[in-house]
């Protein structure tokens, strides 16, 4: 099966109910395009063949804090081209990834837990097969999938992490982060760089 899928100007809070079962932020606000093709066949048991993801754009994205609707996260600009998935092999490409500017909130509660830590989080459900003789569930293992990070930046960042631990609460900012990674794997012993410049 071939083909290929052209969505654009998606108003992504629209989507918010969702995600709100494994996303630990309310989607408040943002716009995507994206556009991606797909060659899938099926041998015997086994899914393979590839999808590509050409490209994909998110603008004015916001997360806010899902219980007191802080904001915890923007982003002016995300950008992603040439990701790919290799379905035989199990294998992820993430392409070209880039972030222009942005900024995340970071907040430490009294009792020392992040407050993201005390968000809903997500809860998944094992993978389970079903036994011939029996007819029971069993968990099996299934092999992991990888993903390389080819080539992701981020550039005019800024982290605002505020403790309340301490009896005056401390804030620290960091401004103007710079960072870049390219080559780093999941598998093997695969070397990748990582590149970090910040104001503080």
């Amino acid at each position: 099966v071939k083909g290929g899928l052209l969505l654009e100007n998606l108003t992504l809070n629209k989507y918010d109910p969702f995600l709100a079962s494994f996303l630990n932020a309310k989607l408040a606000k943002g716009l995507a395009s994206v556009n991606s093709s797909f060659d899938i066949r099926q041998d015997n048991d086994q899914i393979l063949g590839h999808v590509s993801l050409n490209e994909l754009s998110v603008s004015g994205l916001k997360l806010d804090h899902r219980l007191t609707g802080k904001p915890l996260m923007t982003f002016p600009g995300i950008g992603v081209k040439n990701g790919q998935a290799d379905l035989g092999k199990q294998m992820i490409h993430t392409g070209e990834i880039k972030i222009d500017s942005g900024s995340i909130r970071l907040l430490r509660l009294e009792d020392g837990t992040l407050e993201l830590a005390e968000m809903p989080a997500a809860t998944g459900a094992g993978q389970q097969e079903i036994s011939p003789e029996s007819g029971e569930g069993k968990s099996v293992q299934k092999d992991p999938w990888h993903v390389v990070l080819d080539d992701f930046s981020a550039d005019g960042m800024t982290v605002r992490f505020t403790d309340n631990t301490p009896m005056e609460p401390v804030e620290i900012v960091l401004s103007g982060i710079n960072a870049g990674v390219s080559g780093l794997s999941t598998k093997g012993d695969r070397k990748g760089k990582v590149s970090v410049e910040m104001n503080w």
